[in-house]
């Protein structure tokens, strides 16, 4: 498994927040710490965030994020 993970071509992102940034930025938009990263990193590369959850896509709203959304599967 490791093998595979070094493979991989990875970047750190050096302009992340700490923990206690994603924790202020989470609690001041009422969402999980965990959502609260996503949004981060859509609101600090300016890209849309990819989501069908409605706690994300309220968040989203309110930042004036743009949401990509993944399109609906046919049933046959």
């Amino acid at each position: 498994m490791f093998s595979l993970l070094e493979s991989l071509s990875m970047a750190v992102d050096v302009n992340l927040s700490t923990a206690r940034g994603f924790y202020d930025f989470a609690k001041g938009i009422k969402c999980q710490v965990y959502d609260g990263v996503y949004l981060d990193l859509a609101k600090l590369h300016k890209l849309p965030l990819a989501t069908r959850d409605n706690g994300q896509l309220a968040a989203c709203r309110a930042l004036k994020l743009k949401v990509w959304m993944p399109p609906q599967r046919l049933t046959p």
